[in-house]
């Protein structure tokens, strides 16, 4: 691996370990103003598992997102890694970074995908 790959090895761990941290927090922070509201006794259960669910979905989701740099589907130009596929930022002097509004989206798609597969 030459010097400029191993560069673009180590800006895209850096992106995605803050894009982890940055979801992972609001989703921290989302849960906490959200659990104050009632339930009734008899629903806690049902409650209990889809907040589960959809709290296990989403992290999944998240992790795998973070591990392809933002994306669902990585566009070209993008090197194999085991399972993920990994963009490369910089390829001939051209970046090409995600969005955020554009890694949400990518979110959306991956939790609908599974959503509607379950």
């Amino acid at each position: 691996m030459n010097m400029k790959r191993r560069g673009q090895v180590t800006i895209f761990i850096i992106v995605a370990v803050i894009l982890v941290v940055a979801i992972l927090f609001f989703l921290f922070i989302r849960n906490k103003s959200s659990s104050e509201s009632s339930v009734p006794l008899t629903m806690a259960p049902i409650s209990n598992f889809v907040t589960d669910c959809v709290s296990s979905t989403s992290e999944d989701a998240i992790w795998f997102i973070g591990a392809q740099g933002g994306y669902n589907e990585v566009p070209a130009p993008k090197e194999a890694y085991s399972r993920i596929e990994i963009p490369i930022y910089l390829y001939n002097d051209r970046a090409s970074m995600p969005s955020v509004n554009l890694v949400e989206d990518e979110m959306v798609t991956i939790l609908e995908t599974i959503w509607i597969a379950a």
